[in-house]
């Protein structure tokens, strides 16, 4: 809320551009100032919760799904952000459509990532070894990349 007041990005995936921009301003608070990441600093991924991300996939099979528009073939792999924390993030298999990991009554998170229903991953290189693409699905239920 404080960049936005002051006309930054929540979202910063230019840093070097905003460092020139604040430079030239003196209205900027220091509590801003410490939140902005380093000039060097290179924007790679943003995770949101409830947003799409096709998970699992390797990259040539990933190209040629989206180039075919094989939605059956890129279903396999999509999920849904269900939460983040710090070192802990959340995807749930897109058709899912309870949070719960019950089996006979009793919590069992391990039978849900067996099965697919759940991935839990632990640590950045764990989420980039699984090859995230975030996608948008339209209306209609077409899937597009998002850059």
């Amino acid at each position: 809320m404080d960049r936005c007041r002051v006309g930054i990005p929540a979202i910063v995936t230019q840093p070097d551009t905003i460092w020139d921009n604040i430079l030239q301003r003196n209205d900027i608070s220091e509590n801003v100032l410490e939140s902005l990441p380093n000039v060097k600093w290179q924007f790679v991924l943003s995770l949101q919760q409830n947003e799409m991300f096709i998970l699992g996939m390797n990259e040539e099979d990933y190209r040629y799904a989206m180039d075919q528009q094989d939605y059956a073939l890129l279903n396999k792999y999509l999920y849904r952000v269900q939460k983040l924390s710090k070192g802990d993030y959340s995807f749930r298999y897109h058709t899912e459509t309870s949070v719960e990991d019950k089996y006979d009554g009793k919590p069992n998170l391990k039978l849900s990532t067996q099965i697919g229903k759940l991935k839990r991953v632990r640590s950045l290189e764990a989420l980039f070894n699984l090859h995230p693409h975030k996608v948008h699905i339209s209306v209609l239920g077409e899937i597009k990349e998002i850059s």
